[in-house]
Order: C-alpha cells, then sequence, then structure tokens
C-alpha cells in the first residue's frame, strides 16, 4: 500500500510541476503578446494620432502575427483611413 501511496504522491507533484511549467509558458507569451500590442499602439497613436476605441480593440483582439504584421505595415501610414482600411482588409483574408 505504501508503495502506490509513494508514487502517486510522485504523480501528484509531476503534475504540479508540469502545471507549473505549462502556467508560466502562458503567462510569458500572453506578456509578450501584450508588450507588442502595447507597442504598436503607442507607434499607431504617435503617427496617427489619438485612435477610437473601437479600433483600438480591434488591434487587441489579432493574433500575434497580424500584429507584427501591422508592425510594419504602420510605417507607411499617414492617416486613420490606412489603418482602418488595412485592417478591413486582414479581416477578409
Amino acid at each position: 500500500m505504501e508503495m502506490t501511496t509513494s508514487w502517486k504522491k510522485e504523480g501528484i507533484k509531476q503534475g504540479r510541476q508540469e502545471g507549473r511549467k505549462q502556467g508560466m509558458k502562458k503567462g510569458i507569451e500572453k506578456g509578450r503578446v501584450e508588450g507588442e500590442v502595447k507597442i504598436v499602439l503607442r507607434q499607431l497613436q504617435a503617427r496617427l494620432g489619438s485612435l477610437d476605441v473601437v479600433t483600438t480593440d480591434r488591434i487587441h483582439a489579432l493574433p500575434i502575427g497580424v500584429v507584427e504584421d501591422l508592425s510594419e505595415a504602420l510605417l507607411g501610414f499617414t492617416k486613420t483611413e490606412d489603418l482602418s482600411a488595412w485592417l478591413k482588409l486582414k479581416a477578409k483574408g
């Protein structure tokens, strides 16, 4: 009985460790995404001025790969309409 108990305890310990690792990995990735979105929003605001809440929310909802694309595309934007058109195009594709 004691052998089963020690295996069970070891299994629980390993499960907790794995859970912590996965949680940390997800937390780090979420932080990275939030950081990239924050930088892109700052760049857009510096380039185009204040952004409305709807546009900001749309950018927060973008997948990380699209945020990375936006970080390059925004260099060619001169007005908020450029951003709106780009977001509309990405929503279709």
